[in-house]
């Protein structure tokens, strides 16, 4: 899953070489301000064909936590 979540990442962010862990947060990466904070939330959304609720993407610091909240949803499907 952190695979197809650095996809994604790498596309809002138009950089094919960004790496990232389950640890990685806004402060890492230089670009990551609230207007592609949204960008990213549309891409997951669309990418794992889910809709965060607003708890969820208050909750979001770093990218572990957006992968616990699409495992969670996928078990509960």
């Amino acid at each position: 899953m952190l695979q197809q979540i650095e996809e994604v990442f790498r596309k809002v962010f138009d950089n094919p070489k960004l790496t990232i862990s389950e640890n990685t947060s806004a402060k890492d990466i230089k670009i990551w301000d609230s207007i592609s904070h949204i960008e990213l939330i549309s891409e997951l959304e669309a990418n794992f064909k889910l809709r965060f609720t607003f708890d969820e993407v208050m909750g979001f610091k770093q990218v572990g936590d957006i992968i616990r909240t699409i495992k969670k949803r996928q078990t509960k499907n």
